[in-house]
């Protein structure tokens, strides 16, 4: 490219001052004083007819300017020479490199903020001087003739290329302004420099500074290993660096764990991976503590620098734990209603908390007070506090239920011995057997002998176990299915009582449940007790059998129902029941005298007295209690259908009369006027007593002839009249005649139904009173004239 510049004055507004045809500029306007800078490219010169070639060296080039004015060309105002020199320079040997950082010992050099980085470029002929860039910076330069050096100093701005040698960019120009192709690659290739301005990191994407157990976690007991593992953004300055005297400079990545400074770090050269393995001690590192380090002396290549580094960047410790895990507490839960206790089925739960953090705890439970066979719990929870659980199972020995705790810590330190002893609380004891029977008794409640018990009597059953029972609820029960109230009386003792009710009848059966300490529950029953008994529920009284037609009252009179003085009343009954005692019976307000029992038939008697009776229905008073106690209704005579009348008091005739039913009638008129009768007439006496006559009275009428007594042939065929109390006695006077002659006497000898003898009555009367009855005067002879007179009424006499 050739270049020109003209200046001159004012060639006029809107002129063209020069035109140079061909030029990239085309013609250019002044418009008043000032430059035009043209060129012409090299194609265009070698368009020109007289163009010399490529290879023209010391060639004069004439270049002539015409002005053009007014429109018009004119003729050349000037003219230049110059040597036509067409070879571009090329570079004989170019070295990149940074001298300014002591830690560029070998290739490529590293440079960093205020490092120089240098080109050292000698050309193929003289020079005017390099241009261009070096990482992406424009270069200074120093030199002359063919050797020069390009050369920026290190800023914040120059570019780090990614990481890659610093990017080349330079041009050389010679003195006649031939430039070389633009040199990007030192010469030979065989130096570079690598500019880095940026620190180093650990907490990049990719980075990090870790520490871990070789085990790959986190904690760590006496003798575990440590590794700290170290991956930076790049390489970082590890070893031999400065003096390459075979002795690792302990300035670069210095790692202290602990109180172990100066860990060996592997590798022992540069590289952007490390890492440090320490075997930790309580010398090293007190025990629970979080193991602290320190990473100093983080350089990278360049020189740039991190600070000390003690934090994690994923921020996990390793924790150091050199002392064995305890346990601080441990108490007994069970979900049986008495926690004290397990039965089977239950599920047992040992909480314990661990004085540290806690790991892979195991639980043995031991039934039989720690001699049995051993099961292991179910394990949950953490990290301080845990939970084992166990199902209480027949293979399970009972009685106490001891335990071993065995427990390690986050660090793997095992428990010293297994923890068997708890903080608080009470112990559990494993009892899945059903609790048995010591003592079954079943009795009144009021101690009583009686196999029997009535309404509102109570019956107790007394149980004691062969073990402690629960304290509430350790028995329940019925009787005859009717609930019962079950109190506790000491730790194995209990009663059962009820009050008869609405308790079925018969022989009272009983069903009590008890239940141990620990759940378990028998049910024991009539069957069990250890002193048989057998106690008889009855609630309904006593009565005569059949409603009262089991009973029956009668007298030894000839009238069964009827009692005299002397007869004997017996009162005979059968109960529906049988009696507790013998009945006591009062016939006619005397005590009855036992004639006969057998089975449920009862015979009792009285004598009746007329001392101490009186007449009237023969009364009786029964009263009877059955094997319960249950009092029967007293039953009296009304309850019997029969009844006996007790009758001391000899009867009595009101009403005595006679007639000559031959010559007369009954009329009163006639027997209570003059009667008389012959033989062969018959005699008709009508008797009315005071009371029924137990037969037909005895009527004698008249008397034989100077017999002066009554004889059977006196005697009166009696009849009943409308009842008892009225009796027809009917005389048939012989023809023969025969009888005293007088008025006719009679006898009446009777008795009451009872049997009681009235007084022989030999009067008439009647009832009635101012009624007399008349005697009837018997005469058997014929009448004879003693004397006769008669006379006349007549005036003449005779």
């Amino acid at each position: 490219v050739i270049t020109y510049t003209a200046s001159g004055g004012d060639a006029g507004a809107g002129n063209t001052w020069v035109a140079i045809p061909g030029l990239s500029g085309g013609a250019g306007t002044i418009l008043a004083s000032g430059n035009i800078l043209e060129r012409a490219a090299h194609s265009d010169i070698v368009s020109m007819s007289n163009y010399p070639g490529d290879n023209a060296v010391n060639i004069d080039m004439h270049i002539r300017i015409y002005p053009v004015i007014g429109g018009s060309v004119a003729s050349p105002s000037s003219s230049e020479t110059y040597n036509f020199d067409l070879v571009v320079p090329t570079v004989a040997g170019a070295v990149i490199a940074c001298n300014t950082n002591s830690l560029n010992s070998t290739y490529p050099h590293y440079a960093t903020l205020g490092d120089i980085v240098t080109f050292s470029v000698t050309g193929s002929e003289d020079i005017i001087a390099p241009t261009g860039t070096l990482a992406e910076t424009v270069v200074a330069t120093t030199g002359s003739g063919t050797d020069w050096v390009a050369s920026i100093e290190v800023a914040a701005s120059v570019s780090e290329n990614g990481g890659l040698p610093v990017a080349i960019s330079v041009t050389l120009i010679d003195l006649e302004g031939n430039s070389s192709e633009t040199i990007t690659v030192p010469v030979p290739n065989t130096s570079s420099v690598i500019i880095d301005h940026t620190s180093p990191s650990l907490s990049c994407g990719n980075c990090h500074a870790k520490i871990k157990t070789t085990d790959n976690d986190y904690f760590a007991k006496a003798n575990d290993d440590v590794i700290m593992e170290i991956k930076a953004s790049e390489t970082l300055l590890q070893g031999d660096v400065i003096d390459n005297d075979g002795v690792d400079d302990a300035a670069y990545m210095n790692i202290t764990i602990g109180t172990q400074a100066n860990t060996t770090v592997v590798p022992t050269t540069n590289n952007d991976d490390f890492s440090a393995t320490l075997t930790m001690t309580d010398a090293i590192m007190t025990s629970d503590n979080n193991v602290n380090f320190t990473i100093s002396g983080i350089y990278d290549r360049a020189g740039n620098t991190l600070p000390n580094v003690s934090i994690p960047t994923d921020g996990k410790y390793v924790y150091y734990d050199s002392n064995p895990p305890g346990v601080d507490a441990a108490t007994y839960t069970s979900d049986n209603d008495n926690t004290a206790f397990g039965k089977d089925n239950d599920v047992i739960t040992l909480t314990f908390v661990t004085d540290e953090a806690g790991k892979d705890p195991s639980v043995q439970f031991q039934g039989g007070g720690g001699t049995g066979t051993a099961f292991a719990g179910t394990v949950t929870g953490g990290p301080l506090t845990w939970t084992a659980a166990l199902t209480v199972t027949t293979g399970l020995d009972e009685d106490d239920l001891s335990f071993a705790i065995s427990v390690s810590d986050s660090s793997d330190n095992d428990i010293a011995s297994a923890h068997t002893s708890l903080s608080s609380g009470s112990a559990i004891t494993i009892d899945y057997t059903d609790p048995t029977v010591g003592t079954l008794t079943f009795n009144r409640s009021d101690g009583g002998a009686s196999a029997y018990v009535k309404e509102g009597e109570s019956v107790t059953v007394t149980l004691t176990a062969a073990e402690d029972l629960k304290v509430t609820g350790g028995m329940t029960g019925t009787i005859q299915s009717v609930a019962a109230t079950a109190t506790r009386q000491s730790a194995r003792e209990w009663r059962l009582v009820s009050e008869m009710s609405t308790h079925t009848e018969g022989e009272l059966e009983f069903s009590l449940a008890m239940t141990d300490l620990a759940g378990n529950t028998s049910t024991v029953a009539n069957a069990d007790l250890t002193t048989a008994n057998s106690i008889t529920y009855d609630k309904t009284m006593p009565e005569i059998a059949n409603n009262g037609a089991a009973i029956a009252i009668t007298s030894n009179n000839a009238v069964t129902t009827l009692a005299k003085d002397a007869d004997e009343v017996t009162v005979t009954f059968t109960t529906s029941e049988d009696l507790v005692a013998n009945p006591t019976i009062l016939i006619a307000g005397i005590a009855g005298t036992i004639v006969d029992i057998t089975n449920r038939v009862y015979e009792y008697k009285v004598t009746m007295a007329a001392a101490t009776h009186s007449d009237g229905q023969v009364n009786v008073s029964i009263d009877f209690s059955d094997l319960a106690g249950n009092a029967a209704t007293t039953v009296t005579h009304d309850d019997i259908s029969t009844i006996v009348t007790y009758d001391e008091t000899p009867p009595l005739l009101n009403t005595v009369y006679y007639y000559n039913s031959t010559t007369g009638s009954d009329a009163q008129a006639g027997w209570t006027a003059a009667q008389y009768a012959k033989a062969g007439d018959q005699i008709t006496m009508n008797i009315v007593s005071n009371e029924a006559l137990m037969a037909s009275p005895v009527v004698w009428i008249g008397q034989n002839s100077g017999a002066g007594v009554f004889a059977d042939a006196n005697k009166a065929t009696v009849g009943q009249g409308a009842n008892a109390l009225n009796w027809v006695a009917v005389y048939n006077i012989p023809v023969a005649g025969g009888l005293q002659e007088e008025k006719l006497p009679h006898q009446i000898t009777f008795n009451d139904a009872a049997g009681n003898a009235g007084t022989a009555i030999t009067i008439l009367k009647h009832a009635t009173t101012g009624v007399n009855p008349t005697k009837i005067k018997y005469d058997e002879s014929v009448p004879s004239i003693d004397v006769l007179t008669y006379v006349s009424n007549n005036t003449v006499d005779g």
